[in-house]
């Protein structure tokens, strides 16, 4: 059962191993303990609170609650559920807290912007006997509520001696570009002794956030020429984005020649973000070149860019046109929906 059971929810088949659980269940064929958090996880998938209230009845008389495993996605089950007291009581009550069961509660009323829940749990929720670490800080982070929350933590990373980690760090100064607080965050990013692509993505996508794009191609110009690190395809969003912000298409031109370089396949992503940046800089034919170079993983989003590139670059004529085909596209794949049901 167990290995049905994981298997379909691994697969994202969340109703088809509810309902396979259901009818073994019914046959009084009794589940183990790790039939439980593949079936919790399910229920948090499909927002199921009162098929997940019953598993965890089932739990309670089968004697699980015991187990961690189990207590844990139970938990985690009801933050995703929103059933934030229910969550809280799963926790309080677990008899064998572990720090990765502590840490999965935190990281899981974070996740879902409970910042004080999660701060409960490390102040009162079972870290006795464990040294919070490096994911514990990292997991509260996210839900920082004002810049007061951003400092505490950081002051906790440094008593613990982790603040140069860089997951820690990564966390630390995007915490505070979300409180828009640029001075704390370019602080922490300058102290910091190791950057990876990701530091540099937060940091980038942080100072765009905040209304200075100049400031973005000056980070991604040392993250090129002095440090040497390996863009990805967040880090050319950012700063195709912010040329456009800026007007700068010889820099737009020189990014998409390195995207060119770097990256094999255009995605979509940037490909709608070079889309828009031509567009933006009166440069409509280089814009619907990108455009037709993306053809078969065009999304809505690459759609409404052109056509409302053309829009601004006062090629209505073309806007109609597109937005007719785009028309034409929907039906086709309506239709082919339909006979596929």
């Amino acid at each position: 059962m167990k290995l049905d059971v994981v298997k379909l929810v691994a697969e994202g088949f969340y109703k088809e191993a509810l309902c396979f659980y259901s009818q073994l269940f019914s046959a009084s064929l009794h589940p183990q303990k790790f039939t439980f958090p593949p079936l919790l996880k399910a229920c948090g998938k499909l927002y199921y609170s009162l098929q997940g209230r019953m598993l965890h009845t089932q739990i309670v008389k089968m004697g699980f609650l015991a187990d961690v495993y189990s207590a844990t996605a139970l938990g985690d089950m009801y933050m995703k559920l929103h059933l934030i007291d229910e969550a809280l009581k799963v926790f309080d009550e677990m008899p064998n807290r572990n720090l990765a069961s502590m840490n999965a509660a935190v990281s899981g009323f974070s996740k879902n912007g409970y910042f004080r829940e999660a701060l409960w749990v490390v102040k009162n929720g079972g870290f006795e006997g464990f040294r919070p670490n490096t994911v514990t800080i990292a997991s509260l982070l996210p839900a920082c509520e004002s810049v007061g929350h951003g400092m505490m933590m950081h002051s906790w990373a440094i008593k613990l001696g982790v603040e140069k980690d860089v997951f820690v760090a990564t966390s630390i100064l995007t915490a505070y570009m979300n409180c828009k607080e640029l001075v704390l965050a370019e602080k922490v990013f300058r102290e910091m002794p190791n950057k990876n692509v990701v530091t540099y993505n937060a940091f980038i996508s942080g100072i765009l956030r905040n209304g200075v794009p100049r400031l973005v191609l000056d980070v991604f110009m040392r993250m090129m020429i002095v440090l040497g690190e390996k863009p990805n395809s967040l880090t050319f969003v950012s700063v195709l984005s912010a040329c456009a912000s800026l007007s700068y298409i010889q820099f737009a031109k020189q990014a998409h020649g390195l995207i060119t370089k770097v990256e094999q396949v255009l995605d979509v992503m940037v490909g709608t973000t070079l889309v828009d940046v031509y567009s933006k800089c009166g440069h409509w034919k280089l814009a619907y070149d990108v455009f037709k170079e993306l053809n078969a993983i065009r999304n809505l989003i690459t759609w409404n860019a052109m056509i409302s590139g053309m829009m601004l670059n006062s090629q209505s004529k073309i806007a109609v046109e597109l937005g007719l085909k785009r028309l034409n596209t929907l039906r086709k794949c309506n239709r082919l929906a339909w006979r596929q049901v």
